[in-house]
Order: structure tokens, then sequence, then C-alpha cells
């Protein structure tokens, strides 16, 4: 364990460090800042590289988030291969056991005859002309999320209990900038989904899925429906195995939609992918929940408005939950032609999309 030693940090010190701190807070803004961060880092602690890892906490693995000064390769090998044997990050991860600052020195943690005959410093440290390792752990309500790690050569000098004194005293700043960072991504990616794939979707509930089906967004529709609880933890939520079953039959599926029936409600779930947002980056889904009968719409009601035969079967098949080109290949029809149809019922009913149209139906107005 490396102990602290503020007294050995001089009133320069402690406001060189408030700077550097206030920094971060104020100008930390996404992965770009990872970059600056381990840049300015790097020089607070004269090092040669540096490598940032987050900690995804539901697979408890370690995710390269920014590195500088060391092979673009290295920081996968590491979490393919390495991570596992690297003593530093086992003594940080301790270290946070027990409560203790969470930095890692080498030349405090093993011994020169000793590391120099391990396979992680000959294969992996080694070529990467790194010798002296000290790692930062980053806690957020006491539990890691990441760690800093900065690098120096062999025959330069070990990092000092002055300057792990400094990163421990920095850590805190640095764990706060990147939960901000990490929240504030979470609710861009959020806001995206539910602005561009639950928009004018007619069921009541709606629920976000991550790619271990952990919930990130309930609306109040879905907690009703499911009978779950109003408020508390998103992610804590319990949902029925069936929705984890329907999600996992996606993977490598088309199409990437799937309707089925849960607890008494009509559900639709619908997969997409990486890249379809700037910040979503594995798998996602929506899943749409709604009485079995919500959408049921009576067809007098329908042909009061003067609607053809064709655009009943449209409206009625919009009510169940379709997006318009499952409408066009359940009619043998083209998207286009959907579209038209659907122009010409928003005309008749006096709505402008599909949303008011289900509910002007529905409600009889």
């Amino acid at each position: 364990m490396q102990r602290l030693q503020t007294s050995a940090l001089s009133g320069s010190d402690v406001n060189e460090i408030l700077t550097i701190s206030y920094e971060m807070e104020r100008n930390f803004e996404g992965i770009a800042s990872v970059d600056r961060a381990l840049a300015i880092l790097e020089t607070e602690m004269q090092s040669t590289s540096s490598v940032f890892f987050e900690l995804d906490k539901t697979a408890n693995v370690f995710v390269e988030s920014g590195s500088h000064g060391v092979p673009s390769s290295a920081p996968k090998q590491w979490m393919d291969k390495y991570h596992l044997q690297d003593p530093f990050v086992s003594a940080m991860m301790e270290n946070v056991e027990h409560k203790f600052p969470a930095v890692s020195v080498s030349s405090e943690l093993v011994r020169h005859r000793d590391y120099i005959k391990t396979d992680f410093y000959n294969l992996f440290l080694k070529p990467q002309s790194i010798y002296h390792v000290m790692v930062v752990g980053l806690l957020q309500n006491g539990v890691p999320m990441g760690l800093f790690g900065f690098h120096r050569p062999y025959g330069a000098d070990p990092f000092s209990q002055y300057e792990a004194t400094k990163a421990a005293l920095l850590a805190p700043a640095l764990a706060a900038s990147i939960g901000k960072v990490q929240a504030e991504e979470a609710l861009r990616e959020r806001d995206w989904i539910v602005e561009t794939i639950a928009q004018d979707i007619p069921f009541k509930g709606l629920l976000i899925l991550d790619d271990k089906f952990a919930v990130t967004y309930a609306n109040k529709g879905a907690r009703e429906l499911l009978e779950l609880p109003s408020s508390g933890a998103i992610a804590e939520l319990q949902l029925p195995l069936e929705l984890h079953s329907a999600c996992a039959s996606l993977l490598g599926e088309q199409p990437q939609s799937e309707y089925f029936n849960i607890q008494q409600l009509r559900a639709k779930v619908h997969l997409f992918t990486a890249g379809a947002s700037e910040t979503t980056k594995e798998p996602r889904y929506a899943v749409y929940l709604g009485p079995t009968d919500d959408t049921v719409i009576v067809e007098s009601q329908l042909l009061r408005h003067g609607l053809t035969t064709r655009e009943v079967e449209v409206v009625q098949l919009v009510g169940s939950g379709m997006t318009n080109p499952e409408v066009a290949t359940h009619l043998s029809i083209s998207p286009r032609t959907v579209q038209n149809h659907l122009r010409s019922i928003y005309a008749k009913v006096g709505v402008h999309n599909r949303t008011s149209l289900l509910y002007r139906l529905a409600s009889n107005d």
C-alpha cells in the first residue's frame, strides 16, 4: 500500500492540485477530454506514457477509454491477455476493498529481481520501454469506476510518495469529471432513442434496455403495465424473463422487431445496433408495451371518417404496432404507398401523425 504524505506537499503544490482539479471538472467534455487529461497528468507526474481504462460494472471488465505514448495495440493486448497478471491493478483493487487510497507504485510492490522474471514485464511492458508504473484508481460512491496508469522507462527515477500523494488528491476530481461525462452520454443516448425510435409509437409503455438487458429508461406507462416500482434505481428493475428471451432472439436475426404477448400485454421489441447514434456503441432494445386491447379500433368508427377499405386495413395494422415497412410487407404494397395512405387518413381524421390518429380514433372523438 502506498502511504500518502500530505505533509510533503507545499502550499504551491496544493494550489496547483486545486487548479488542475477545477479545470478538469469545468472542461471535461467527452472522450477528447480524456486525451487532454492524460497529456496534463503526464506532465504533472513526469511520465513518458499513460493509459485510462473505464470499468464496465455490469460485466466487471476494464474497457479502454484513452491512451498516450503507448502502441495502439497495447491497451487491447492488456485487456485480452495481461490485465489478470498486472500486480499494480491487483494492489489497487485490494486497496479499494480495504478503503485505502487506490494508488499503486511498482517500486513499492515488486522486487526488481522478481519483477524482471515475469512474463508481464518481459513480454508486455519491456517492449514498450516501460519499467516504473503508477496506477491510480478512481472511485464513484466507494465503488471502482476506472484507473489511470502512468509509466517511466528503465533507468528513470521511480514514482515517489510525493507524486503518489498528488495523484491521490487529484483522483476525486477526475472521478467526478468522468462520472459526469458518463452520465451525460447515457442521457444523450436515452434522449436519442426516445426521440428517434419511440416517436409515433402507439403503445402506452416504453422500456429501453442495454446490451445486458438492463433497463436504462422506463416511462410511467411501462412501470404501470409491468407493476414495477414507480421510483428507485432504473437499473435494478426486475423484468420478466420473457422480455430477455425476446430481446436475445433478435441478435443476428432479421427482421429486427418481434411481437409477443406477456402478462396480458401486447409487446413489441425492436433491436438497433452499434452506430445508430454517436453515443450508441452496443446493441440497444426498445420494448413497447400496451394492453392487448388498447389499440383495438372499431371498423365502424373508421368508416365514419370516410376511410376506404384499404385505409381501414392500414389503420388497423398501425394500431397493432406495425411500422410502415411492416404494414407494406403485410399488405404486399410499397412503403411509399403506405405513407400515401397515411397522408390521406391523417387529412380525413384531422391529425398530423399516427399517435394522434390512434388517440383520436380510440377515444371515439
